[in-house]
């Protein structure tokens, strides 16, 4: 069944018909925003003029433009592939990636309303469904080793990764050298991602420098990552921060304690997605 309408809304004012689904999912259709071929489906009703027409449940994005020829815009994709959906915080469109196949926009030619509108529910939706999928984070992380990996729950939802020297291939020859007493510390939490490590990326917002460790502490706000998980095609954890960095993390350690690392960071990314107040929406 269609939402209820709401005077003055982007659905009322724009003609968008939004169609929740029973697996959470959600279907949007945006018809084309032309006073004249607004004109034409009132004269000739049988005929479609939608802009586009998305779907994203718990199986698939399926993405459907009409009056466009795009083989990228007019295809279905796997949930598992789908990375980011947002609206794009540098250009008008809803900026969508495919992981490790492609990125593009949709609907740059509509309205800002329609396209944040539209942006703000898909991104909401697609963390939704990817929160149900995984056990709530308190009963996800009790606090223990796994492969000599510290797993800490935080209150907020996120977590704290303390991963020692003992795990990595260059740990007999760092660990005398450096004063910091881990190899690698990663927090996810609602302020976003902080990461400490030996020489540690200089992509993020550096927070601290340890002069005497030889460590690098760097931020990124929670609102601009894109995806974090196993790196399908190398050993490491694949971090994106779209329009500013990709890179991998953890590389030098063994497969096992990589691929543990990067599940739980990824479902708890989905799991602090979701909104606080799910009935508002």
């Amino acid at each position: 069944m269609p939402d209820p309408l709401h005077y003055g809304s982007p659905d009322t004012v724009f003609g968008i018909v939004t169609e929740r689904l029973p697996d959470g999912g959600v279907k949007i259709t945006v018809p084309r925003q032309s006073a004249l071929l607004g004109m034409a489906v009132h004269v000739i009703p049988s005929m479609k003029f939608d802009r586009l027409i998305v779907t994203l449940d718990s199986r698939s994005l399926t993405i459907l433009e009409p009056m466009r020829d795009d083989a990228r815009t007019n295809c279905v994709w796997p949930i598992e592939e789908v990375g980011v959906i947002h609206p794009n915080r540098y250009a008008r469109g809803i900026y969508v990636t495919i992981t490790g196949r492609d990125g593009f926009d949709l609907i740059p030619d509509c309205p800002k309303e329609i396209v944040r509108h539209v942006g703000e529910l898909l991104e909401r939706t697609l963390a939704e469904l990817r929160a149900k999928a995984v056990p709530p984070p308190e009963n996800l992380f009790p606090t223990e080793k796994h492969f000599g990996v510290v797993t800490q729950p935080l209150n907020d939802g996120g977590v704290k990764f303390t991963i020692p020297y003992g795990l990595g291939t260059l740990a007999s020859v760092l660990e005398p050298l450096s004063g910091f007493p881990h190899r690698s510390v990663i927090t996810l939490d609602r302020t976003g991602l902080t990461i400490t490590e030996l020489h540690g990326q200089a992509s993020g917002q550096v927070v601290h420098v340890g002069a005497r460790t030889g460590t690098r502490t760097s931020h990124w706000p929670l609102e601009d990552i894109g995806e974090i998980r196993r790196n399908r095609y190398s050993r490491g954890v694949y971090v994106s921060i779209p329009g500013k960095a990709n890179f991998d993390l953890l590389t030098d350690l063994k497969e096992r304690v990589v691929h543990f690392v990067a599940d739980r960071l990824e479902q708890t990314l989905a799991a602090l997605r979701v909104p606080k107040k799910v009935e508002e929406l």
